[in-house]
């Protein structure tokens, strides 16, 4: 096994993770990071799915145990909201956005679906639902905190990832393969 093949890290004897995502969501820390939320069933009914025993977990880059985020946020995705790479995360349910270990930025009005960025601007917009099955909006935050880089949507990894998701009715894409840097301008 080469250096390519090789398991970075990993935890087993888990009951089954249900629902993740990687992205880089802690500032200061090296790399990105990894969500993970454990169920150990699902029950369905008319209003959907019923989580038992859902625990979150968050990891470093390196395998390291950062926090046990709260199970509400399985049904989150990530989102670089002001354009400053670190991306907040978005639930969907009650459409809150919020820095990681840090208390919720607003509040959007509307079912929160998906994020990604639509319009080249350097940043993340959120598509949401007003609930009548009729009517779509897009979010985007009025300020960019950051100066311009490499736009996600100009990344072919990324490109691919929002179409491939979109595909299977989850689109949360990637991080990408771009590296924002900052501008030399």
């Amino acid at each position: 096994m080469d250096d390519q093949e090789k398991i970075l890290w990993a935890y087993w004897g888990y009951h089954h993770i249900d629902r993740g995502w990687v992205g880089k969501i802690v500032p200061g820390q090296e790399g990105m990071q990894c969500l993970a939320i454990e169920i150990t069933d699902k029950q369905w009914n008319k209003e959907g799915a019923k989580l038992i025993e859902p625990s979150g977990f968050l990891w470093g880059s390196g395998g390291n145990l950062l926090g046990n985020p709260p199970a509400t946020w399985y049904f989150s995705f990530l989102v670089d909201w002001n354009g400053d790479g670190i991306r907040e995360i978005c639930i969907m349910e009650n459409g809150a956005m919020q820095k990681y270990g840090e208390p919720p930025l607003e509040k959007l009005s509307a079912n929160c679906l998906w994020g990604a960025d639509l319009f080249e601007d350097h940043r993340e917009e959120i598509v949401a639902a007003l609930g009548d099955g009729k009517s779509y909006i897009f979010f985007s935050m009025g300020n960019m905190n950051s100066p311009p880089r490499v736009t996600p949507i100009a990344d072919r990894q990324y490109k691919n990832d929002l179409s491939r998701t979109a595909m299977l009715g989850f689109v949360i894409p990637t991080e990408g393969g771009f590296i924002p840097r900052k501008s030399k301008i």
